[in-house]
C-alpha cells in the first residue's frame, strides 16, 4: 500500500493532504478510514482522476445523507474527477467503499469506485506512478505496463473491475490505448 512519504514523493508535500484523526473520527469516520486519512493522506490533485478542488455542492470533507432507494447511508465527500463538476467521490461510511457519484436532472447515479478508502489511494498512486515512469517510453512499452498494471490492481480490489465499463476499467483501457486485433 502506498505510503505518506510515496505519496509526497511523487505529488510533493502541498500535493498530499492529512486530516485529523481525532476530528475525522467525531464527525463519523470509521477508525480504520480516519486513520488513513490521518497518517497516508490524499492526493490534492491527480490529472483527470481527482482533485479536491470541487465546484459546488456538496462539498469537498463534508457528510450527507445519500438515499439507496432501500436506505439512508451516511457518506463523506473526498472530491471529485477533475473534469466534471457534477461528480463526486464518496466514502460510504458503513461498508467502506469508495463510490463515484453523479449527480443530475434525471436523478442520482452511484458506482463503486474500490472496496476501500486505501484501495482507492492505492490506484491513485499507482496509476499516477504508472504515469510518470512511462512519460518517455514506447506507446507498445507504456500499454504492456499498463497491462501489467491492471493486473496487479485487480487483484488488489476485484470490485473495482467487475464490469467491463467500471470507473477502473474505463482509465486502465485509456492508458493501455487501442488493441491491436491479433492481440486480443
Amino acid at each position: 500500500m502506498a505510503t505518506h512519504e510515496e505519496l509526497i514523493s511523487l505529488y510533493s508535500e502541498d500535493g498530499v493532504i492529512l486530516l485529523d484523526e481525532a476530528a475525522s473520527k467525531a464527525r463519523g469516520l470509521p477508525d480504520e478510514e480516519a486513520a488513513q486519512l490521518a497518517r497516508t493522506g490524499l492526493p490534492t490533485f491527480v490529472d483527470v482522476l481527482f482533485t479536491l478542488k470541487v465546484r459546488g455542492a456538496p462539498r469537498v470533507f463534508s457528510l450527507l445523507p445519500v438515499e439507496t432507494g432501500e436506505e439512508t447511508v451516511a457518506v463523506f465527500i473526498l472530491g471529485g474527477p477533475t473534469d466534471d463538476a457534477a461528480l463526486r467521490y464518496f466514502l460510504d461510511l458503513r461498508r467502506g467503499y469508495v463510490v463515484l457519484l453523479a449527480g443530475g436532472p434525471e436523478g442520482s447515479q452511484a458506482e463503486i469506485v474500490n472496496a476501500t478508502l486505501a484501495d482507492f489511494t492505492e490506484f491513485l498512486y499507482r496509476v499516477s506512478l504508472h504515469k510518470q515512469e512511462t512519460a518517455q517510453v514506447p506507446v507498445s512499452v507504456r500499454s504492456s505496463r499498463a497491462r501489467e498494471l491492471r493486473t496487479r490492481l485487480a487483484a488488489r480490489d476485484p470490485l473495482a473491475f467487475a464490469a467491463p465499463d467500471s470507473w477502473w476499467s474505463m482509465i486502465m483501457d485509456a492508458l493501455e490505448g487501442p488493441r491491436r486485433p491479433d492481440a486480443a
